[in-house]
């Protein structure tokens, strides 16, 4: 529910409307509207269609002499019209109870359940049950409402029976254990059985109180609930059709009571309506508080509705044994609320019960005939046309963005055909005899690259040796002068060891070359070993150096 909203009754015949707001988890009343009296059926044979086109034909007529400060409207029907239905599951799975609920439905009521709009409360109980507490009603009537918001650019924000609405407006402290709320006023007629505050059963009473009240409205000069109901209370002749029918509807209320109160000695019960005060709690019954009541009416409709019960009853309310127990002491701790209030209440609906301050149970309320959605969609409704007017400029923005994206893939794209055109050419420059793709040419060029570096390489390596036994060679040759006859045959070099074997011409130039051998800085003051042996041409030779 938004902030401000008008919670307005939607009875045929008497709509009254009040202005509420919401503060945190409260709502505040703000005012009352008066409430109207409007002639609904002219005889009792007008069908649905012909009714809602006079309920039309009134709500219109309410609203143009009551102009409404906002638009938001939370609509309340009269229980008569809601058909209540309580279901037990003997299993909890709220999902199975879902599914199987529709065809229970089926069998509960008169008619197809296509043609109502039924809402549900699911309670899970002992023993592994589930109670489910059902409210059918008409589907012309509820989409008629909505229609008529519509049309009236009104922003619907639920409706709900009567029950639940009087339900909610109980104070904390009643919302334990079992609890009965008794609603008797112009419009209509009601029990509700609550557990904890939750609404357990609903039984509406038909009567004629509308029809009779709304004479004498017309009839008087008087137009103040307050003046009739104190009127009531003494015994005014003209009257007297209320009275009898506020009398039936007394005997009507304790045959439910009977049925449905399981210990007379702890019982919660609330009265409530335009009428509320003229009822009292006495002997196990609900009674009329005036001073000349006809009671052979309540006695005579109790007695042909049950006279077992009535008897019982007589019995209970006639034993008192030594004076030491009563009715009284069993009465002692029953609650009893609404009938002795102040009788300040002038609206003559259901919306004159509603407190001035009360918790905040209408925000998607489970038993509630209309959905707001949730808080997206209640955002996304109420401003459609902005939405709608940001979602054109996006789409419109978007749209640029992409082709404006799309111009430049379409020039990039250009731009890689030009590129991949030259490299081609470069390509069949640099290798005219192959007919190789770009990635191929490039992936055959890196492979000569890769090779050429590794003979490059290799001739690096090469050139940075250092032959230290070149150089022995180069300097070992050096020793003998060039017209000196040397040759060698084989020359040893290892970390331990040196020798060296050939042929010489002479003994003489053997001796030289073994003296030039002892300058070398490699074999510096080691001990050289010679043996030689005469061939038929030169001097076969061995050095040895021990290193």
């Amino acid at each position: 529910m938004d902030r401000r909203t008008y919670v307005l009754s939607a009875h045929p015949g008497c709509i009254e409307a009040n202005y509420v707001e919401r503060r945190g988890s409260e709502i505040n009343l703000l005012t009352r509207l008066d409430s109207q009296f409007f002639l609904v059926k002219e005889n009792g044979t007008d069908s649905e269609t012909k009714v809602l086109e006079k309920f039309d034909k009134n709500v219109n007529e309410y609203i143009n002499s009551h102009p409404l400060k906002d638009t938001r409207v939370l609509f309340v029907l009269p229980s008569e019209e809601i058909t209540f239905r309580t279901l037990v599951f003997p299993f909890q799975d709220t999902r199975k109870i879902k599914q199987v609920l529709p065809f229970e439905l089926g069998n509960e009521i008169l008619g197809h359940l296509e043609d109502y709009h039924y809402t549900y409360q699911i309670k899970l109980v002992d023993e592994g049950q589930a109670k489910a507490l059902i409210q059918l009603v008409s589907k012309e009537k509820r989409d008629y409402l909505v229609e008529f918001c519509s049309k009236k650019n009104l922003e619907l924000q639920g409706v709900l029976s009567s029950a639940s609405l009087l339900a909610g407006f109980l104070p904390r402290d009643w919302k334990v254990g079992k609890c009965f709320q008794v609603y008797v006023g112009v419009d209509e007629c009601f029990v509700s059985v609550l557990y904890e505050g939750d609404l357990l059963t609903v039984k509406s009473f038909p009567n004629r109180i509308f029809e009779v009240v709304e004479n004498h409205y017309r009839q008087s000069e008087e137009q103040n609930a307050i003046e009739l109901r104190e009127k009531l209370a003494v015994n005014t002749e003209n009257l007297r059709p209320i009275k009898n029918e506020l009398v039936w509807l007394c005997s009507q209320i304790n045959l439910f009571l009977r049925s449905n109160v399981e210990d007379y000695s702890n019982l919660s019960i609330s009265f409530h309506g335009v009428f509320a005060s003229l009822f009292n709690w006495h002997n196990q019954r609900v009674s009329l508080q005036t001073n000349h009541v006809d009671q052979q009416v309540l006695e005579g409709d109790a007695e042909q509705s049950s006279p077992q019960q009535l008897q019982a009853s007589e019995s209970v309310e006639t034993k008192v044994t030594d004076g030491k127990q009563s009715l009284a002491m069993v009465d002692s701790n029953i609650r009893i609320r609404g009938t002795d209030e102040p009788s300040d209440r002038n609206p003559w609906g259901i919306l004159g019960d509603m407190p001035k301050r009360f918790p905040n149970f209408l925000d998607r309320h489970p038993l509630s005939h209309f959905s707001q959605g949730t808080p997206v969609q209640r955002f996304v409704k109420q401003n459609r046309f902005g939405l709608a007017a940001v979602i054109l400029l996006s789409i419109i923005f978007l749209g640029s963005l992409g082709g404006n994206s799309f111009l430049q893939i379409k020039t990039k794209q250009q731009l890689i055909t030009h590129s991949d055109l030259q490299l081609q050419q470069q390509i069949s420059q640099i290798l005219p005899n192959s007919n190789l793709q770009a990635d191929q040419a490039i992936s055959h060029l890196k492979n000569l690259i890769t090779q050429r570096m590794q003979v490059l390489e290799l001739s690096d390596n090469f050139a940075d040796r250092n032959y230290i036994s070149l150089k022995f060679l180069e300097r070992l040759t050096n020793l003998m002068e060039s017209d000196t006859k040397l040759s060698l045959e084989r020359i040893e070099f290892s970390s331990d060891r040196f020798s060296m074997n050939g042929a010489i011409d002479s003994y003489e130039n053997l001796q030289k070359l073994k003296g030039k051998l002892e300058i070398f800085p490699e074999f510096k003051e080691k001990r050289i070993i010679e043996s030689n042996r005469k061939s038929q041409e030169d001097i076969l030779y061995r050095i040895t150096i021990d290193l």
